[in-house]
């Protein structure tokens, strides 16, 4: 991965990005990530606004 980063070799990036199975892997570890930010969001807000059913709530929620 470092050596395609340093050498910036378009064609072989492109040929990468548009390779469905890296794009699957890509698109999954993007919603993953998508997914656990959300919940960290959540989370932040619940506790600014109802710091004491926090738990109740985070219970709810599963």
């Amino acid at each position: 991965m470092a050596l395609s980063h340093r050498h910036g070799s378009r064609a072989i990036k492109r040929n990468l990005a548009n390779d469905p199975v890296r794009r699957s892997i890509r698109i999954r570890k993007a919603k993953v990530a998508d997914a656990t930010w959300r919940e960290q969001l959540r989370e932040v807000r619940w506790r600014r606004v109802v710091p004491a059913r926090q738990d109740a709530v985070q219970s709810a929620a599963r």
